[in-house]
């Protein structure tokens, strides 16, 4: 399974210390909402494979089994941002290449956080997760929106778009 997705992106799951404050994230405001910039690097995840336990080879899980992970948050100008916090469920047993995930996540930013929720789907030809915005604290309270989590194609690094609606 891709660490960068069920991250996130998402989903991406905050909480580690957020870094700088939010004016030096990367963001555009206007009566369209708020958008923000993030990318995604350098963190650390694990699988958990709940019983009836898969063969670690053919790579199968089950409904039930979760990946949990956390990543840093960078801005456009590459200082730290906050963190990404994802716990993410397997809703259909199968190939962990072609299964579904419930993920839940929140993004802890200096001046407060955003919950995520996602359906995400893994496929092998699929790499641009759609997450929800559902909620968020302190600068985000009451937050609704929408978050796009996509890889680059070097390396562990993945882009993400938050946008905010009004």
């Amino acid at each position: 399974m891709k660490r960068r997705t069920l991250l996130l992106a998402a989903a991406v799951v905050a909480a580690s210390a957020a870094g700088i404050a939010a004016a030096a994230t990367s963001y555009a405001s206007s009566s369209d909402g708020r958008t923000i910039r993030l990318v995604e690097r350098e963190g650390s995840s694990t699988i958990v494979d709940n019983a009836p336990t898969g063969n670690p080879r053919t790579r199968l899980l089950s409904a039930g089994d979760f990946w949990a992970g956390t990543m840093k948050l960078y801005a456009d100008s590459d200082d730290r941002a906050g963190s990404l916090h994802v716990v993410c469920t397997a809703t259909v047993s199968g190939q962990e290449s072609h299964t579904r995930f419930q993920c839940e996540g929140t993004v802890r930013l200096a001046d407060g956080t955003l919950a995520l929720a996602a359906l995400i789907e893994r496929h092998p030809d699929k790499d641009v997760d759609h997450i929800s915005v559902v909620g968020g604290t302190g600068a985000y309270e009451g937050a609704r929106g929408t978050m796009t989590s996509t890889p680059r194609s070097s390396g562990n690094i993945t882009d993400d778009v938050i946008h905010l609606l009004p």
